[in-house]
């Protein structure tokens, strides 16, 4: 009877399979953890961007009324009020988590309203607003200093 010793035959050992699987574990963690990661910037960068946006179109509200008015008045910290030149009046308000204009919120969902804050200068106004990401807590300041029209 023959017996083939030869070392030189075909397939994987278990301990080359072993090693193989181990190596191709961990590689796909790697990856798993290096994508999750990822995902986790992506979402921090679109909040940032999202509450950048609100800013944006606040601060252009803000402005383009107080350009128009005629009397600014702050009764408190939270309201503002512009009498433009028809008599009409436009009133911000801070409520809660949101700013409101004439009763209608002015910030998307994406963003809470904080620190709101007004300031009448002589022929300007100054306004300072800080919103926050409801999703990720990500905050994003804004301040503005408007020209009033003579």
């Amino acid at each position: 009877m023959f017996i083939n010793h030869n070392k030189n035959s075909d397939g994987f050992t278990l301990l080359e399979t072993l090693v193989a699987v181990a190596i191709g574990v961990a590689v796909s963690l790697i990856m798993v953890i290096s994508m999750s990661f990822g995902l986790k910037s992506i979402r921090a960068s679109n909040d940032l961007e999202r509450l950048h946006a609100d800013s944006v179109f606040i601060a252009n509200i803000l402005g383009y009324w107080i350009k128009q008015a005629r009397v600014i008045d702050s009764p408190d910290s939270a309201t503002l009020a512009i009498t433009l030149y028809d008599s009409t009046v436009k009133t911000f308000t801070h409520t809660g988590d949101n700013l409101e204009l004439d009763g209608r919120r002015v910030n998307t969902e994406d963003s809470l309203v904080e620190d709101w804050e007004f300031t009448e200068l002589a022929n300007s106004a100054r306004f300072s607003f800080t919103l926050r990401s409801p999703k990720s807590g990500i905050k994003f300041s804004a301040t503005s200093t408007v020209a009033r029209r003579n």
